[in-house]
């Protein structure tokens, strides 16, 4: 238990690191100059709750790691709480981004789907599933490793497109694979550790490759454009 909860803590602060690098030159750094334009009224609400997610994500396992098992336990309440608020303001902030363009290689459309089916539908389980398990230590912690990923595929776009200068349409590929990579690292991990690969890294896994293909589905269906551009 201890050991996984060193390797969630070390994850989810370089999650950490990746959510403040990436958002700095569009949302950080304009905020602190004073010329930050905001798209939406959640856009805050949602940094904050996604930060404090993350942040979260650090404490939590290392309250573990302590031995200070029942004030985890405590604390997990709140983290359930900001939970649940990040995937509102999340899916709020996306809605009201909408409309966007009706053609299926936009940019926008391709950031809406990808947020939706990548993140929320992975999100949302995964943290009701970790709640519901949350006297399963191992089974707990690598659903908390699936919440804690699912919401950096954004970030590290940014990181892509702001520092490395690749092309929008390019890094949106290559922040799934990024994702798909982080999936496969469960069972790896699993293996390297225990000498066999969990159930719920297998399924873990399994999620996020079929959030990819229902991406690919949905990018390139007509009726999911007429419902985002209606």
């Amino acid at each position: 238990m201890k050991r996984d909860a060193v390797s969630l803590a070390a994850m989810a602060l370089l999650f950490l690191i990746v959510s403040l690098i990436g958002f700095t030159p569009r949302y950080f750094a304009p905020m602190v100059q004073g010329t930050l334009v905001m798209p939406s009224a959640w856009m805050h609400p949602h940094a904050v709750l996604s930060l404090l997610f993350l942040t979260a994500c650090l404490i939590q396992p290392l309250l573990i790691g302590a031995g200070s098992i029942a004030l985890h336990r405590r604390a997990g309440i709140a983290a359930m709480i900001i939970a649940a608020g990040n995937a509102i303001t999340g899916f709020a902030l996306q809605i009201d981004l909408l409309p966007v363009s009706p053609l299926p290689q936009d940019a926008q459309l391709a950031a809406f789907t990808a947020r939706f089916v990548s993140g929320l539908k992975i999100f949302v389980p995964a943290v009701i599933l970790a709640y519901v398990y949350r006297r399963r230590s191992e089974i707990h912690a690598r659903l908390m490793y699936l919440a804690a990923m699912s919401v950096i595929p954004s970030p590290f776009n940014r990181i892509m497109v702001e520092f490395l200068g690749i092309a929008a349409e390019a890094a949106g590929p290559l922040a799934s694979a990024i994702n798909v990579a982080l999936a496969l690292a469960l069972p790896i991990y699993d293996r390297l550790t225990r000498g066999k690969v969990t159930a719920t890294s297998w399924i873990a896994l399994g999620a996020v490759l079929a959030s990819q293909a229902v991406f690919g589905l949905l990018f390139t269906n007509s009726g999911w454009i007429a419902l985002l551009t209606s």
